[in-house]
């Protein structure tokens, strides 16, 4: 069906009784619930570079200034793309959604054919429809099948302008929710402000925005100079990390009127189109459905249109990104999204969750940073939704990467095992015996050091955490970080410029190759040669550092790197405390794990986070 420059009317009563009873039922449901009819609004692009094809395909060009996308005569916009499709799958499945309208603000005459992708590529045209002007059409989702997409195409006649427009479903009603917006921070007052700046332009654009949300910003350096403002409060707070400044903002939101808490890092960029309709879609959720958990996908800032992850899967040993590496403007890779696993857990950069997670699960395990949000998501049992078009987008790790994290990466992968995950000692220990002596294959003995002393406070058990001071061990931790240099530098001290380095494709090695290379670590100084070895630490290969006495640990990224050198002195005494560590968790798993679990409660509970707020 197609209505151009219609108004819907939510009343449509046939006799005087009619009208009473409907309205009278109608207004009872208005005190309680808002008709949740926006999915989502259509956007045509913003502020960053190269990402015009995740809006819209095609031969139209989109005037930012004036907010709107020219689409010349004879000309056509495809609007198969990640920020606009709709991926009907999830609005039927949590929100109950059955007849979709799309709905465009336009001018000029045009032709919009209504679309179905299938999972197998395959296009499915549900109807052809003529607008001049506004536009408004309908289609019933009930019947289609599981795992694809709708999405539509504009066809310019003589010419054609498109304002704006958005995805609904009348028959969808939910609660008035209230979101608060925790963000934390530590001395990034530049970021901080650019994400400020992007809510305030969307709440002025929409005051109703100023009731639905409210943002807290937890400022671990206590360096904030913020103008006030009635939209965001800024709490400072010790620093007791990522993790501590979260819980701090998730506390405020369990005391408050929220029904939920969305958790985004300080340095990301985003459209308020995403926290718009992360509101839409967590206000629309069924009552099957509405103690689900919303995650933002990640895409690299400095490669836009790749996505960096679709939630995250941990098995004990290792953490995989769902649907990693998928350049998001490519129609297969947006059907992958539609079809992807389910995670295990949503990444903090930006996740919504109902406060009813905290009663039901407590508090987060006070890790200070990383893993926090896996031991989180897989502690729950709630629902994890990602989609298309829900994302944002975040500079690469390893361009803020040091073997120094390694402390924290492995120190909390073994507490959040021990916790949640059936892995016997033998595993765990192997593991640290291979990643520390990858380490020392590569001359890095800081980072096998880190590793070292982040297993050994995990024996240690709950009493560690419970006791120690997290500000006076990110002290210690960072003490030994290794001094980073740019590429010129790295050249003038090595000879070599780790950008003109030519790597060849690495040959797959298994683990008898592995244990060849890992002989060297045995091997006497008289056997290595003077020469470099080079590698990413995005893609660490072994093998370039083999019998090298120099190894650069390059940040491609960052275009900066640091120099590991051969020590055979520290490489024994390195050696010994791995041998030492391992057998210690080769013995001693078993206790240590039956000891976390024990104690995980009072670790989360809030009398301890409030010990450490206060402290």
């Amino acid at each position: 069906m197609c209505k151009t420059n219609s108004t819907k009317k939510i009343f449509k009563p046939r006799s005087i009784f009619g009208a009473f009873f409907t309205n009278g039922i109608a207004i009872c449901k208005l005190l309680c619930y808002n008709f949740v009819v926006k999915l989502f609004d259509l956007t045509f692009g913003n502020n960053i570079q190269g990402t015009g094809a995740l809006f819209y395909r095609g031969g139209a060009a989109y005037d930012k200034s004036g907010g709107r996308l020219i689409i010349p005569a004879g000309g056509k916009a495809d609007f198969g793309t990640y920020f606009n499709l709709l991926p009907y799958c999830t609005y039927r499945t949590y929100c109950g959604a059955e007849k979709i309208t799309l709905a465009l603000r336009g001018s000029g005459r045009y032709t919009v054919e209504l679309r179905m992708r299938t999972t197998d590529g395959a296009v499915v045209i549900l109807n052809t429809l003529q607008a001049d002007g506004n536009f408004s059409a309908d289609i019933g989702i009930g019947s289609l099948p599981d795992g694809g997409y709708l999405y539509f195409t504009v066809y310019s006649q003589q010419g054609c302008e498109l304002y704006g427009g958005y995805w609904s479903d009348e028959s969808i009603i939910g609660k008035d929710i209230k979101i608060a917006v925790v963000m934390c921070t530590y001395n990034r007052e530049k970021f901080v402000r650019e994400n400020l700046a992007r809510m305030a332009a969307g709440i002025q654009a929409d005051s109703v925005w100023a009731d639905r949300l409210h943002v807290f910003i937890v400022d671990n350096a206590k360096s904030l100079n913020l103008e006030e403002n009635s939209f965001y409060t800024v709490i400072p707070n010790k620093n007791i990390g990522g993790t501590g400044g979260f819980t701090r903002g998730m506390c405020i939101a369990a005391d408050g009127d929220y029904t939920h808490f969305l958790l985004i890092d300080d340095d990301i960029d985003f459209d308020f189109n995403t926290i718009q309709r992360t509101w839409y879609l967590a206000a629309g959720l069924t009552p099957k459905h509405e103690g689900a958990c919303i995650g933002g996908a990640m895409l690299i800032l400095e490669q836009p249109c790749l996505q960096h992850e679709l939630g995250g899967k941990f098995g004990g040993l290792m953490q995989r990104s769902v649907n990693n590496k998928l350049d998001v403007r490519l129609t297969q890779n947006l059907l992958a999204n539609e079809n992807a696993e389910k995670p295990d857990y949503l990444a903090w950069w930006f996740c919504c969750m109902p406060v009813s997670y905290i009663k039901e699960n407590g508090l987060p395990m006070p890790l200070f940073i990383k893993d926090d949000d896996i031991e989180y998501g897989l502690r729950g049992s709630a629902e994890l939704i990602c989609t298309n078009g829900l994302a944002v987008w975040h500079s690469d790790f390893a361009g803020k990467y040091n073997g120094a994290l390694e402390y924290y990466i492995k120190r909390n992968e073994a507490i959040v095992c021990a916790l949640q995950c059936k892995r016997t000692r033998f595993s765990v220990a192997g593991k640290f015996l291979y990643f520390a002596h990858m380490q020392l294959l590569l001359k890095d003995y800081g980072c096998a050091e880190a590793m070292i002393r982040g297993y050994r406070d995990f024996m240690k058990g709950s009493r560690f955490l419970l006791e120690s001071d997290p500000e006076e061990i990110n002290a210690e931790v960072h003490s030994h970080e290794e001094q980073n240099f740019s590429y010129e530098e790295i050249e003038n001290m090595c000879g070599v410029n780790p950008d003109s380095v030519k790597y060849k494709k690495p040959l797959k090695t298994n683990l008898i190759k592995k244990a060849i290379l890992f002989t060297e670590n045995y091997t006497p100084r008289l056997f290595f040669r003077d020469k470099t070895g080079v590698t990413d630490i995005k893609n660490l290969i072994p093998s370039r550092a083999y019998l090298k006495k120099t190894v650069i640990k390059c940040n491609s990224i960052a275009k900066t790197g640091y120099i590991c050198r051969l020590d055979v002195k520290r490489r024994r005494k390195v050696r010994g405390q791995i041998t030492r560590t391992f057998f210690a968790i080769l013995f001693h798993y078993g206790k240590v794990r039956k000891d976390f679990r024990r104690n995980a409660e009072k670790l989360c509970s809030r009398e301890n986070w409030e010990k450490l707020f206060n402290s």
